[in-house]
């Protein structure tokens, strides 16, 4: 299931973005304890609530972990090539 994430998620979240393997083809860093992965999640908050990307969680129905994300950013009229535009 995709949704936006909540506090109740930090440690799924914690232990994803302190994995090297879940951000070896990002440009993310590890996160090292849970204040960095609280001022991550209020960095995509903020940028959610400004309409700048959307970043989802995606959650396992039938647990409710956590086991991934996905995101979208760069979709602003600035960024469309120029037959886009009109």
């Amino acid at each position: 299931m995709l949704r936006r994430f909540t506090e109740d998620d930090i440690q799924d979240l914690f232990e994803m973005r302190s994995d090297p393997r879940m951000i070896e083809y990002t440009d993310s860093c590890l996160d090292e304890n849970l204040a960095e992965t609280r001022k991550y999640m209020a960095t995509m908050d903020e940028g959610f609530d400004k309409g700048q990307w959307i970043l989802w969680v995606i959650e396992l129905r039938e647990t409710g972990k956590v086991i991934g994300s996905i995101s979208v950013w760069n979709w602003m009229e600035t960024s469309k090539p120029d037959s886009a535009r009109h």
